[in-house]
């Protein structure tokens, strides 16, 4: 996630569902402006405590509203989150309050994975994915201005969290691409995690989308 956020210091950033929260404690230490929310609340006055540099909040990714004239973020990452909501209607909404050249950061279990169709099956913890070839399909839909990058994240052959291997980046949209994410890897795993970054191109005054050079 922090290779694909680029420097953060000094940045305004949203994290959507920080869990233990450290993540959003790393981008604060690294100079960024962060807030932070997830819809469990047990974990917030603690936090706070921790962090009081990080704005934490209890919110929804699907309702979650920036503050009327509020500038916009620089950078907005989630970690699992985004496959419990629909995903291009999500995307569009937050890419709204980003500002030119931020970026969108989102990491999602790959519904690919053998170990991620258990979660799914598994009757006390409902658990979603999104596969690769639907991730291709939900990209060519999305009519927005930006320069999207996806890659495959691999567990440790022993299945151990980390640390992760991954794939190279590929570019959406590029005449050389695949018609589906073509995760070659280093390993035989299947990725268990699909990363996408969409960095917002500039707009020109009329509202049109810059050339880029």
């Amino acid at each position: 996630m922090l290779e694909a956020c680029g420097p953060v210091a000094g940045k305004r950033i949203l994290e959507i569902g920080f869990g233990n929260g450290d993540l959003a404690r790393i981008l604060d230490r690294l100079g960024g402006n962060v807030t932070a929310f997830d819809m469990v609340s047990t974990k917030i006055s603690k936090l706070r405590e921790e962090a009081p540099n990080v704005a934490w909040w209890h919110d929804d990714i699907a309702t979650w509203k920036n503050p009327r004239h509020a500038d916009p973020y620089d950078l907005i990452v989630a970690r699992d989150s985004f496959q419990f909501v629909e995903f291009n209607s999500a995307v569009e909404r937050y890419l709204e309050v980003l500002g030119d050249a931020g970026r969108l950061d989102i990491l999602v279990p790959n519904s690919d994975c053998p170990a991620v169709r258990r979660l799914e099956s598994h009757p006390r913890e409902p658990f979603t994915g999104i596969s690769s070839n639907s991730l291709t399909h939900r990209l060519a839909k999305l009519g927005i201005g930006c320069d999207i990058a996806y890659r495959g994240i691999f567990l440790e052959e022993n299945s151990v969290l980390g640390p992760y291997q991954s794939t190279p980046w590929q570019f959406f949209g590029h005449p050389t691409r695949v018609h589906a994410p073509h995760f070659a890897s280093m390993s035989t795993l299947v990725p268990h995690r699909i990363q996408v970054v969409f960095v917002k191109q500039p707009q020109a005054t009329d509202g049109t989308i810059e050339p880029r050079e």
